[in-house]
């Protein structure tokens, strides 16, 4: 939260937007699949994990984290789902190096 000033110039409490996680699965089989979670919310959160590990440990995907503007985060891959996160791209590990 922040706080700024209405008209008369009385401090006011704003808040912050909520933001939620995106996981973006890239699959050129089986299509693509977007899993939207609120970090606040457990079971959203677990069902985020669990396809995130379903797909980064069982069907061997590259997980990167970007910003919600699409920029990679230190252009480093990610091993371990975080909810906290705004963005996760996921692509088969062929497809982008790994």
């Amino acid at each position: 939260m922040t706080t700024d000033t209405n008209d008369n110039d009385t401090p006011v409490t704003v808040s912050e937007p909520k933001r939620n996680g995106e996981l973006s699965i890239l699959h050129p089989d089986e299509g693509d699949l977007k899993i939207i979670w609120d970090p606040e919310n457990e079971a959203d959160v677990e069902q985020a994990r669990k396809t995130f590990d379903e797909w980064v440990k069982d069907k061997k995907h590259a997980a990167y984290a970007v910003s919600a503007k699409g920029e990679a985060i230190k252009s480093k891959r990610i091993r371990e789902f975080d909810p906290e996160l705004e963005k996760i791209i996921l692509g088969p590990a062929e497809f982008v190096g790994g």
